[in-house]
């Protein structure tokens, strides 16, 4: 009856960012994202694929978005990343000089790096989609370097965000075959994450933003 928290909070960002006039409008046929689970052995695992399975899947899913999509949006063919790669904290990569603390795309490598640790505390405080959708920000990272923007600064930042909620919709609308689905709070999962996690240290640099702001974003892409 309520909606997910991702609508709700959807709902107050409107109010905010358009006004009372926009909030009489709101009606039935606003888009809402409270879904059923999709079968008895999600709703047993609560909507959580193990953390293992949700880290082989959700990167080879987003990479196969971007295969699909890049060319059609950006007007250039698509060059798959060198890799996606977790590690233990007792073998940190390093990138342009410096130790990879959590989550980074790195483009002197063209990876994304994850550390075991901080996967781990995402996951455990957000659910599957929260660590999904943080390598989803590092994708977009990676998409940007590849349509020749910058990936540098508070608005690159927030391009990379919509990105990954770009990506999101994609999957919720299931557009594509063979695609992982979303469970009931995925979405909510992927608010707490760029709430706790994005723009702290090692997580993406904040560079100004405000969580009001990544969530913004995240919705921007989502919605288109």
């Amino acid at each position: 009856a309520h909606g997910s928290g991702f609508d709700r909070i959807s709902s107050f960002q409107d109010g905010f960012e358009k006004g009372t006039k926009f909030c009489t409008t709101i009606d039935d046929s606003r888009t809402f994202t409270q879904i059923p689970f999709k079968s008895g052995v999600d709703q047993a695992n609560e909507g959580d694929l193990p953390l293992e399975e949700a880290l082989q899947n959700g990167p080879k899913d987003i990479g196969d978005y971007w295969a699909q999509n890049f060319e059609r949006i950006y007007d250039r063919e698509w060059t798959p990343l060198a890799g996606v790669q977790t590690y233990p904290d007792s073998s940190k990569p390093r990138c342009d000089g410096h130790e990879v603390d959590a989550i980074e795309y790195c483009p002197a490598d063209d990876k994304i790096y994850g550390s075991d640790r901080a996967l781990a505390e995402v996951y455990e405080k957000s659910g599957d989609f929260g660590p999904m959708s943080l390598i989803g920000v590092a994708y977009g990272q990676a998409v940007r370097k590849r349509a020749g923007e910058t990936i540098n600064g508070e608005e690159a930042l927030l391009g990379s965000i919509c990105l990954s909620g770009a990506y999101a919709g994609d999957v919720f609308d299931e557009r594509r075959d063979d695609a992982i689905l979303l469970s009931p709070g995925d979405l909510d999962e992927a608010t707490r994450a760029l709430l706790d996690f994005a723009g702290h240290s090692g997580f993406f640099d904040a560079r100004g933003t405000t969580g009001f702001d990544r969530v913004s974003a995240f919705r921007r892409g989502f919605n288109d």
